[in-house]
């Protein structure tokens, strides 16, 4: 950005001395996109207690929540602290506030692998310790976490090697040889096909895989509506471990490299080879961001 434009008004937002420390001190952990919602939504409520239009506000401030496996809702930022997310609930966009009732008073005996938060404005998920759910006449649904620390990602430099595969995901091969691919080739590999498995298709482990192909089934005329609901599915793969002692010993997430999904945007719902193209900018775990186009197979 140039200096005019870090000083320009559109740039700023007032903080309290709390919060604006908070945000100073630990700033990786806090998204523009979020910082710009938290300013539209001050910023639409001041209006309101001027008893300004609200159609003098276009963006929307809202962002999308997803509270474990199944249950998403249009949700505004309304108090933070380290450990502590909390949110105004509004619209379902998955799920019925009845069922999110029933995940809370049931939280204790949930398992530990739908024990998780997904926001997507901050391109952040957190392992959830404790919920709570309260109901107001005057506020609505407000709904408070307790969470656990972000995981600390890691460089996609040291991923190792893999085999290559071609543009229909079968083995690449150059004069008769496998080729490979290592390093960050690998992790751009590897979040073409961690999207791309369908989740439930592994017999033995039915946590693993993605909902790419079920948005996409439900949602494929919406091409906003899926933009959001496949960026919340790969930042859930970027932070949420897997339950499985087998194949995640390590107790990481599948895409352990990626630090934070800035924006993915699909531009046409047409399959090619049953691939989807996804266009997408994030920040990998060692601190440098990418943009690029990601093939995700797509069981239609």
């Amino acid at each position: 950005m140039s200096p005019n434009e870090r000083k320009h008004i559109t740039n700023g937002i007032w903080m309290c001395r709390n919060h604006g420390n908070l945000i100073d001190a630990d700033f990786e952990n806090y998204s523009s996109e979020t910082l710009l919602k938290w300013k539209y939504e001050a910023e639409r409520l001041a209006a309101q207690a001027l008893k300004c239009s609200k159609n003098q506000y276009i963006e929307d401030s809202s962002t999308l929540l997803q509270i474990g496996s199944s249950l998403i809702f249009n949700s505004h930022w309304k108090r933070v602290s380290p450990q502590k997310w909390e949110f105004n609930i509004n619209s379902p966009v998955i799920g019925k506030i009845q069922d999110l009732r029933g995940y809370v008073s049931s939280f204790e005996n949930m398992p530990s692998s739908d024990k998780f938060v997904v926001v997507e404005s901050q391109g952040d998920a957190r392992i959830i310790t404790s919920i709570e759910l309260r109901s107001d006449i005057e506020f609505g649904n407000t709904l408070s976490f307790s969470i656990k620390n972000k995981p600390k990602p890691t460089d996609p430099n040291l991923m190792g090697s893999d085999l290559a595969l071609n543009n229909v995901g079968g083995i690449f091969s150059s004069n008769g040889d496998i080729a490979l691919v290592d390093g960050l080739d690998a992790a751009i590999q590897k979040l073409s096909t961690c999207l791309s498995i369908k989740k439930g298709e592994m017999k033995y482990y039915e946590s693993h895989g993605s909902l790419i192909s079920h948005y996409y089934k439900q949602y494929n005329t919406d091409l906003r509506l899926m933009s959001k609901l496949f960026k919340l599915e790969i930042i859930r793969l970027s932070f949420i471990p897997l339950n499985d002692e087998v194949l995640n010993s390590f107790n990481i997430a599948p895409l352990h490299f990626v630090r934070r999904i800035l924006n993915l945007t699909i531009r046409s719902n047409t399959l090619t080879n049953s691939r989807l193209n996804v266009e997408l900018s994030l920040e990998w775990g060692n601190g440098r961001t990418w943009s690029g186009i990601i093939p995700i197979f797509v069981d239609s």
